[in-house]
């Protein structure tokens, strides 16, 4: 059997990154790099995908692109892709407060809240 190390080569920059303190400026620079190159891919990704739904595909089996069935079509296939498939898009925003125990206020002792020692006397 195969760890992961030998299914995918660790380029030596990520190794030289790995090994090293994260706060020298070869670490500034690839996260410099990363932050610029990868909204770049993303947009170019988006525009990419959008072309092949609106355009491509609808030119290949001959309708108009943006026919109100086939932009319900689009956008209900991507509902049900991230319904079914793992991880669901993510947690929900409008109920992770309201599931589960509260989140302790670390803070509060610092404001003079009431779990203060000197809030006691």
């Amino acid at each position: 059997m195969t760890g992961a190390s030998d299914l995918l080569p660790v380029p030596a920059l990520l190794g030289y990154l790995l090994r090293e303190p994260a706060n020298t400026p070869t670490h500034a620079v690839a996260l410099g790099v990363a932050a610029a190159v990868i909204p770049i891919a993303m947009v170019i990704v988006t525009d990419r995908v959008t072309d092949l739904l609106y355009t491509w595909i609808p030119d290949l089996v001959g309708f108009d692109g943006y026919a109100r069935w086939w932009i319900f079509a689009v956008l209900t296939g991507i509902g049900l892709l991230v319904w079914k498939l793992p991880g669901h898009g993510g947690p929900d925003p409008a109920t992770a407060g309201l599931v589960g125990p509260p989140d302790p206020a670390p803070l509060a002792p610092l404001a003079g809240g009431w779990h203060s020692p000197s809030a006691r006397v």
